[in-house]
């Protein structure tokens, strides 16, 4: 695989030219719509980036202006799908998107929802060209893998494994643009790891040698997730006390020394491998959660540009709605068709709840906040935002039990959901009186909310005292 090494630098030495893509198309059921366009080049947050967006117009004709600056995966959700295809820098693509299926109600309400991956065939490319070059590879060798997957993954049959990537090389002789290249070269370490996933040091060391980070093929991505992300818990005994030293000192080259030279990475990899094990240490505290902060906060000053990015991106993940940090504004319409702007809120604390008023949890926890408006309402502002598609059906059931706090509109746009990280419902936030997120999130009131909040009350107290005293 040498040949890689060569083609890799032709490769990324156009990344950092700013290009762009056009992307046309049309569909008798978009009319209307928005189309957002996002690309995912970030293994460890996975935080999406848009690149474009479009709206369908009444002729069901769209047009998008998409920055890139290398082949990519692109991507966008509508309904059920999440519809993707692959562009490179300075072409058109015209695609023509399927019927529309929207989610079933039960969809909308599921935390576990995740939409399915279709690729998009493109109308003005050839069977040599890029999406065609992965489409008709892609359903090849899901035929051969679906004949051989039993052996190969419960014999871990060798034979198998050759087999399937003899069928990848043959891919590779026939040619094709350098990312389809590179794309095929991943896939070889994703059949080996298949067959055995013991051989993941192996896989790391045999298939990222590279100096670039090639972090714009998705199949690189999760391999290397795949592979890499239980890498600090599973090291040797005979390295793991030098190792946990030298992460308490916070000695960074060191430990970059001994996890490249134990693995076998390139410095670029070795970067991403500590980077990854950090931040997924911090959430399954198997280490101190501020010391993998710290070595993440040390990581931003990376000489490798793309690592000090997404270590940079890892910080503010991480402490996004952590307490202690300024809650994110909104400015949303009520139930009187007033606008509300989030400012406005404070100077009391904010019990903010996500609600569906037509889910059982959600009205069971209503009538409590009810009880807590008259218990707290001279300190407790209670917000409701309602997160269902009819708003006005929300009103309603407002209206009919008789609740006259505040009822947001937070269904016409997925920001403000997207800004508090909403997957399930009902879920709560307490804000204190300077817009400074106090819990987050907060129990619900079945979790005796009112006792916490109680205890947070008089601590508050105490301190105006003594700064009025001062």
């Amino acid at each position: 695989m040498k040949w890689f090494v060569f083609i890799g630098v032709i490769f990324m030495s156009l990344n950092s030219i700013a290009q762009h893509v056009i992307v046309k198309g049309g569909s008798n059921d978009y009319s209307g719509k928005k189309l957002s366009f996002y690309i995912d080049n970030d293994p460890i947050t996975h935080s999406a980036e848009k690149v474009g967006e479009s709206m369908v117009t009444g002729k069901n004709k769209f047009r998008a202006k998409i920055s890139i600056n290398q082949p990519q995966q692109i991507w966008f959700d509508y309904g059920v799908f999440r519809f993707f295809f692959f562009v490179e820098p300075d072409k058109k693509y015209q695609i023509q998107l399927p019927p529309f299926k929207g989610k079933a109600e039960h969809q909308k309400r599921s935390p576990f929802f995740r939409p399915e991956w279709v690729q998009l065939k493109v109308n003005n490319e050839d069977s040599t060209q890029l999406n065609n070059q992965i489409w008709n590879f892609e359903r090849e060798f899901n035929r051969e893998l679906d004949k051989v997957i039993r052996p190969l993954v419960e014999r871990r049959s060798v034979a198998h494994m050759k087999q399937l990537q003899q069928f990848i090389s043959s891919y590779i002789k026939q040619g094709g643009s350098t990312y389809f290249h590179f794309y095929l070269h991943y896939k070889l370490g994703y059949v080996e790891l298949l067959r055995d996933t013991r051989s993941a040091k192996k896989v790391l060391t045999k298939y990222f040698q590279s100096n670039q980070l090639q972090l714009n093929i998705p199949v690189a991505n999760s391999l290397f997730q795949t592979i890499s992300k239980n890498f600090l818990i599973e090291i040797p005994k005979n390295i793991s006390p030098q190792l946990n030293k030298l992460l308490g000192q916070k000695d960074l080259k060191s430990v970059k020394t001994i996890a490249g030279s134990y693995v076998g990475l390139s410095d670029p990899y070795t970067e991403l491998l500590l980077l990854k094990n950090f931040y997924n240490s911090y959430y399954r505290k198997d280490y101190s959660p501020k010391l993998m902060e710290e070595l993440i906060q040390l990581q931003t000053k990376s000489s490798n540009s793309k690592i000090s990015k997404l270590a940079q991106k890892a910080l503010e993940k991480i402490s996004y709605l952590r307490p202690g940090t300024e809650a994110p504004s909104f400015y949303l319409m009520n139930q009187k068709g007033e606008r509300i702007n989030s400012q406005s809120l404070y100077g009391k604390f904010v019990y903010l709840n996500f609600m569906r008023s037509d889910d059982f949890a959600s009205q069971q926890y209503l009538k409590i906040l009810n009880e807590y408006k008259q218990k707290f309402g001279k300190d407790l502002e209670i917000v409701s935002i309602a997160v269902q598609d009819t708003f006005q059906k929300a009103v309603d059931y407002f209206k009919q039990n008789n609740y006259d706090w505040q009822l947001l509109r937070g269904a016409t746009t997925t920001k403000i959901k997207d800004q508090y990280k909403i997957v399930t419902y009902p879920t709560f936030y307490l804000i204190d009186p300077d817009g400074v997120l106090r819990l987050s999130p907060a129990p619900s009131p079945a979790e005796n909310f009112d006792k916490q909040f109680m205890q947070i009350l008089r601590q508050h107290r105490i301190q105006q005292v003594r700064k009025r005293g001062k």
